[in-house]
């Protein structure tokens, strides 16, 4: 997998990603032609995880990244792997149906499972420590929580 810059000063800006990055390497500028079976534009999480995941597959991948790998909302989000979606499960199943609520309480779960795979196959240098932490003020969020915690387990999903 090649990755190359098309910004001759690629910056970051300012957040906790870029201030603890530890790979902080440029990437060259893009010059001359390239030929490669996929492109994928923009080296956030999505697309470095489908250029990872080409490439595991044996394909020829070339990544373009206007600024710094994590530029975008990669680099600037809390960096924590969380489960769930804006809706709450019980709500996805009332509008899309339980299956549908299931598998997509079951692809949240996959994608932190994926990224653990992929520091320990990878061996990548980051702080990655399992847990979280969730925060009630009032008796309504303590509500809210053990609400959220039960339909979670109720899709076994029990380390809430």
């Amino acid at each position: 997998m090649n990755i190359a810059s098309t910004n001759a000063n690629p910056r970051h800006a300012p957040s906790w990603y870029a201030a603890s990055a530890n790979d902080r390497r440029l990437r060259p500028i893009l010059q001359g032609e390239m030929e490669a079976d996929v492109c994928i534009i923009g080296a956030g999480f999505t697309g470095i995880s489908a250029a990872l995941e080409l490439a595991e597959r044996g394909f020829s991948v070339i990544m373009l990244e206007g600024e710094r790998i994590g530029f975008g909302a990669s680099g600037r989000n809390g960096g924590q792997i969380v489960n769930g979606y804006s809706r709450d499960l019980e709500t996805i199943a009332r509008r899309y149906g339980p299956e549908k609520a299931a598998k997509l309480a079951a692809m949240s779960l996959e994608g932190g499972n994926i990224i653990r795979e992929r520091v320990a196959k990878y061996a990548i240098d980051c702080d990655l420590v399992d847990g979280g932490f969730f925060a009630a003020f009032t008796d309504k969020q303590v509500h809210e929580m053990a609400h959220h915690r039960a339909q979670w387990q109720a899709r076994g999903h029990a380390g809430l």
